[in-house]
């Protein structure tokens, strides 16, 4: 996950900066991860990164990035309103939204399921998803493959999701009469 991060970091400034414009006009920049797995291992909701100095970590090093890796599965830190968020975030159903904001924010998500283009492209997403998952840890586990995070795990799943969208796009054009020559 830090590669991915710095990989996103180096995206989101080389467009925030025309050329020939100085660095100092670099904007803050958060870039913030919600996973429902704890990469870090330590039951946080949260972490926030800055980068720091090895030899003086008290040594002010403010570059403004801040990386926040916000964890559905963590128990500690955070307040009781990212939790129901987080929880939320992982299952959007009625009865995960106990707040007033996760309430409002509940009927909108209804309101855009309920429209059958976002509707059918939602179903669509959600099963592919799980699909991919459950499949690439039963291959993976099957064939003795590193754990999920590692870059040849993560080859893998590219190459499987590459040809499952592949076979999506060829199933949604042939029932459109559509046939690929």
């Amino acid at each position: 996950m830090p590669y991915r991060s710095r990989f996103y970091q180096a995206i989101m400034d080389s467009q925030s900066l025309h050329s020939g414009a100085d660095y100092e006009e670099l904007k803050d920049l958060y870039i913030i991860f919600i996973q429902p797995f704890d990469i870090f291992r330590k039951n946080r909701r949260i972490y926030t990164m800055r980068t720091t100095c090895i030899e003086e970590p008290n040594l002010d090093y403010n570059n403004g990035v801040t990386w926040v890796y916000l964890n559905a599965s963590g128990k500690v830190g955070g307040s009781e309103e990212l939790a129901a968020l987080l929880n939320y975030m992982v299952d959007s159903t009625e009865k995960n939204a106990t707040t007033t904001s996760l309430k409002k924010l509940n009927q909108w998500v209804i309101k855009i399921k309920n429209q059958k283009k976002v509707g059918e492209r939602y179903m669509f997403q959600f099963v592919y998803e799980r699909d991919i998952r459950e499949r690439a840890i039963s291959e993976g586990l099957r064939e003795g493959r590193p754990r999920i995070g590692t870059k040849k795990t993560n080859l893998f799943l590219k190459k499987r999701m590459t040809k499952l969208v592949f076979l999506y796009k060829t199933n949604k054009l042939a029932r459109k009469g559509i046939r690929w020559s």
